[in-house]
């Protein structure tokens, strides 16, 4: 009989722990899909931004590029007008 109690004891003991680590297992899952949540979230802030970032990065390209071409443009201009000076001086 003592060792039947005891059994019986020890497969309670045992139960008692798988229960625990189900109930840890559990909490497991639900913190995983909180956080996953969380990070869905967060990448849906996240992506506008960085469409933001390359949409400003892309008009810096394309202002540059406008500069440069705009500063090519003003050299011909100032060396078309230096030229003209040369053939007609202004006089004050």
């Amino acid at each position: 009989m003592a060792a039947e109690r005891a059994i019986r004891h020890s497969a309670d003991e045992l139960l008692g722990e798988l229960a625990r680590h189900a109930d840890a297992l559990a909490s497991v899952r639900v913190s995983v899909r909180h956080r996953r949540e969380r990070v869905e979230e967060l990448w849906l802030q996240a992506r506008p931004n960085q469409r933001i970032i390359e949409l400003t990065t892309a008009i810096g390209r394309t202002g540059e590029l406008l500069a440069s071409r705009t500063e090519s443009a003003f050299r011909k201009l100032e060396r078309s007008f230096r030229m003209l000076r040369m053939f007609w001086p202004i006089s004050h």
